[in-house]
């Protein structure tokens, strides 16, 4: 794929979510190029991430084990794959119809996506700080809005509350379980603090 044909798909994403949906679950990738697109889309991400925080620096723990782009690329391999999970179970108590693929195809663009966003947030830094903010929240709504209809596509649900209460039943579920283990493993603002 050539990167204006790439751009062109991101755009589309934007103003057209359900076509592209569509369009990358025809493609039925096999299990090893959707783990070749997961390792891609998960190292592209930390090393955007990583020269965006260049220079950058914070005292909220989290933070500091983030910096890290190795330790970026764990904690977002960890997530995407809870979510990939957490959206396919949740699909189907809902009646979704969706296969844990299916869901997988659909993450994977969505970190393309990501990538992309960090990447202008990051060059904004430098070209627009006045306008950082703004930029990201409008890019936040407009993620959220393309996961919904994702995802609606990709279980092939009746109605966008379903695959919003899909998502939001997928994010609450990733998040419990990485509270309790940043809990059980001491990462915790006070915890890490303790360990020092």
């Amino acid at each position: 794929m050539t990167p204006q044909a790439l751009l062109s798909l991101i755009w589309q994403t934007v103003v057209a979510p359900r076509e592209v949906a569509k369009l990358l679950l025809a493609i039925k990738p096999t299990r090893d190029a959707l783990w070749l697109g997961f390792a891609l889309v998960i190292t592209v991400n930390a090393l955007v991430f990583g020269v965006s925080n260049l220079g950058m620096s914070g005292s909220d723990p989290l933070s500091i084990l983030t910096r890290n782009p190795i330790n970026y690329a764990i904690m977002t391999a960890g997530s995407v794959a809870a979510m990939i999970v957490g959206i396919t179970m949740a699909g189907r108590v809902l009646g979704g119809r969706g296969a844990w693929q299916d869901i997988a195809v659909v993450m994977i663009w969505l970190q393309v996506l990501r990538a992309s966003a960090q990447f202008i947030l990051a060059v904004m830094v430098y070209t627009a700080p006045g306008l950082l903010e703004i930029a990201s929240f409008v890019m936040s709504v407009v993620g959220v809005w393309i996961l919904v209809n994702l995802v609606q596509v990709a279980h092939q649900l009746t109605n966008m509350v379903k695959a919003l209460m899909v998502v939001v039943m997928a994010v609450v579920g990733t998040a419990l379980i990485f509270g309790l283990l940043a809990s059980m493993l001491g990462l915790t603002g006070q915890g890490l603090l303790g360990n020092v």
